[in-house]
C-alpha cells in the first residue's frame, strides 16, 4: 500500500499484487517418505529396546517415529489440496 498526501487531503493507492503458486508435489513426496522412514524407525526402536542393545535410544526413536506417524505426518497431508485448471481456493488457518 503506498500513500501519497497532496495538501490536506490524504490519498491512498492499493496495488493488486499477483500471487504466486508453489506446486505440493515435493511436499507430498518428501511427507510419504519421511513417514516410511519414520515407520522404519518405529520398528528398529521396537527390535532395540526388546533386545536390549541400546533400551534409551530405542524407546526415544520409537516416541519420535510414533509422533511423526501420528500426529505431523497426517497433518501435513491435511494442507494439501488439488485444484483443477482455472479453480481457485482460499485456506483460512
Amino acid at each position: 500500500m503506498s500513500e501519497s498526501v497532496k495538501g490536506s487531503s490524504r490519498e491512498v493507492h492499493y496495488e493488486e499484487l499477483k500471487a504466486g503458486s508453489v506446486s505440493g508435489m515435493a511436499v507430498l513426496i518428501l511427507n510419504i517418505l519421511l513417514m516410511i522412514g519414520a515407520l522404519g524407525g518405529l520398528i528398529l526402536g521396537i527390535n532395540l529396546a526388546a533386545n536390549g542393545f541400546g533400551p534409551f535410544a530405542g524407546v526415544v526413536l520409537i516416541i519420535c517415529s510414533g509422533l511423526y506417524l501420528a500426529i505431523v505426518g497426517p497433518l501435513l497431508f491435511v494442507g494439501l489440496k488439488i485444484l483443477k485448471p482455472n479453480e481457485a481456493l482460499v485456506l483460512t488457518l
